[in-house]
């Protein structure tokens, strides 16, 4: 069976919308899919795998990109640069809630 993730902020209050959309989205695939949703605000219930960032521990990192460079490292090589690329451009490389961002991003890997 075929997987697909989506991570967002998904967060309950603010953006249930997108919580309805995936069930639309799910409801078309002609075959049986897994949908797995990592969501970087609030707390999220849907029908299928929700990871919210938001619950548990708070780690600390000297430095949470480097932390993060790591883990993609370990877990797929061939595309560390991607994903860095991906995580800058949907977290806004030098914003202040950069690094509590990447932290979340941790959490869920």
């Amino acid at each position: 069976m075929k997987t697909i993730m989506f991570s967002a902020v998904f967060g309950a209050a603010a953006r249930p919308e997108r919580i309805r959309f995936l069930h639309e989205v799910k409801a078309a695939f002609p075959v049986p899919v897994n949908f797995v949703v990592f969501n970087t605000s609030e707390t999220v219930e849907a029908d299928f795998p929700v990871v919210n960032a938001a619950r548990g521990l708070n780690p600390q990192f000297a430095d949470p990109l480097e932390t993060l460079q790591a883990l993609l490292t370990e877990h797929c090589p061939g595309k560390v640069d991607l994903l860095l690329d991906h995580a800058r451009g949907e977290l806004g490389y030098g914003l202040r809630v950069f690094d509590q961002m990447i932290r979340k991003h941790i959490r869920m890997i």
